[in-house]
């Protein structure tokens, strides 16, 4: 399976039907479905953050800039120890696991974006001293 068409499948909608469903209809079946909803809502919004490419975007999806980066900072540094806890169906940590690459790309990109991001943001701002 494609990561991008996976991700894609791991949206905010996709939580908050969820959520509907639980808090709003009280389905029985959807009555333990609240880690479901807070891994989906964490992946959902670490892949925006990460996949920010459009100049135009808003809230998560927008690109990394100086006043928005203490705050994907602090989403950061509250969900990148998240991916570390994930269990597998036989209560085995996922990143002890076969699977663990995935956990450990997403923890490293997390860890290595804003430091990456000031560092370029830097070089933009010392060029346009220059023009």
């Amino acid at each position: 399976m494609k990561a991008n068409l996976a991700m894609q499948t791991l949206s905010s909608s996709e939580a908050n039907a969820l959520e509907f469903l639980k808090d709003d209809w009280k389905l029985p079946e959807f009555k333990d479905c609240g880690p479901a909803i807070q891994f989906i809502s964490n992946i959902d919004r670490i892949t925006d953050i990460l996949n920010s490419r459009n100049l135009y975007g808003k809230g998560f999806k927008s690109p990394l800039r100086y006043p928005n980066i203490p705050l994907i900072e602090s989403i950061f540094k509250e969900t990148a120890e998240y991916p570390l806890l994930l269990l597998t169906n036989e209560n085995q940590l996922l990143v002890q696991s076969r699977k663990k690459a995935f956990v450990f790309q997403l923890v490293i990109s997390m860890r290595s974006i804003v430091p990456l991001s000031e560092i370029q943001l830097q070089r933009d701002e010392n060029a346009f001293k220059y023009v």
